[in-house]
Order: structure tokens, then C-alpha cells, then sequence
């Protein structure tokens, strides 16, 4: 099982490197990035440990070069814990996403759908690395402010299965 995990990162950083060497001239301004903050309800029971929702943080990369055609690849790194006293309780789902706009409006209106796929890094009894997968609606507010509905899965790990919906409100640069 574990070299599924290796592989699933090896793609990830070959399809990373792969945009990357596009020829685009290295630009330092934040731009392709988002970041999101919301909350997330966890849904299977083991996973919520008396908890009836978890904060939820997300870092969003966009890459230069899609991967397919009409929407956007990006990168995801997420946060869900149950707080930030340094305790144990939290995952870390790591994800390649493809998101695709719905047709006939203008930037800054638009309504998207996205899926994909990564690693969880899941910090509980003790630390693991299981598979993911995420995928979810949202909406353009403006330009930059977006809101998003989010389903993330993922394997068991110590007996649990770090699966949630989340809310989120975000800003891309």
C-alpha cells in the first residue's frame, strides 16, 4: 500500500515539474494562488471524536498549464483539525484538482465544479498516509472572492475514516 502513496506523490511532483517547465518566465507576483478558510463537518462518526465540526484552512496553487482544456489544475494542501492546542487531530489531504466553469458568464460570475485526487496526511492515535480524493461546487463572488461546498473521502487510518463536507470563503490572487 505504501508504494501507491510514493507513486501518487512522484506523479504529483512529475505533473508539477511538467507545468513548471512550460517556458513561462518565472513571475514572483502571488498570482495562481488562493487561500480559503471555512469549517468542515466530519461524516463518519469515528472521524468527529466528539467533534461536531473542524476548521478547516486551504492554500491553492494554480498551475500555469491545465491539464485539460476549458478550467484550471491546481494544487491543494488543506488543514482540518479540531483546534491548534499542538494535540493530535487533524489531516492534511494533499490534492491535484481539475476545476471546470460552468458556460455563459463572465469571470467574476461563474460557477465551477472540481475533483481530485492526492494523499491525506492524518495525525490522530499516530501519524499515517491514506488516499484521497475531493471534489465540490462554488461560486464566484467577484473577481478574487469565491465561496466553495467541498466533499473530501479518504481511507482508513487508526480506525478512522477522515471524511467531511466543508464550507468555505476564499480569495484567489
Amino acid at each position: 500500500m505504501r508504494k501507491n502513496y510514493i507513486a501518487v506523490l512522484i506523479g504529483t511532483l512529475a505533473i508539477t515539474g511538467i507545468a513548471a517547465a512550460s517556458g513561462r518566465p518565472l513571475d514572483a507576483t502571488p498570482t495562481g494562488m488562493s487561500i480559503r478558510g471555512g469549517v468542515a463537518f466530519p461524516i463518519d462518526g469515528t472521524y468527529s471524536r466528539g467533534q461536531s465540526s473542524l476548521l478547516n484552512i486551504g492554500l491553492e496553487f494554480e498551475l500555469p498549464t491545465p491539464l485539460l482544456a476549458g478550467g484550471d489544475t491546481f494544487i491543494a494542501l488543506d488543514y482540518q483539525t479540531k483546534g491548534f492546542s499542538g494535540n493530535r487531530g487533524s489531516v492534511f489531504p494533499l490534492t491535484i484538482n481539475q476545476r471546470f466553469y460552468g458556460k455563459g458568464r463572465s469571470e467574476g460570475n461563474r460557477t465551477f465544479g472540481f475533483l481530485g485526487v492526492g494523499v491525506a496526511f492524518v495525525d490522530y492515535t499516530s501519524s499515517n498516509t491514506v488516499l484521497c480524493a475531493r471534489g465540490g461546487f462554488g461560486a464566484e463572488l467577484s473577481t478574487n472572492v469565491f465561496v466553495e461546498t467541498e466533499v473530501t473521502i479518504a481511507e482508513l487510518a487508526d480506525g478512522l475514516r477522515p471524511n467531511s463536507i466543508g464550507v468555505s470563503f476564499g480569495y484567489r490572487f
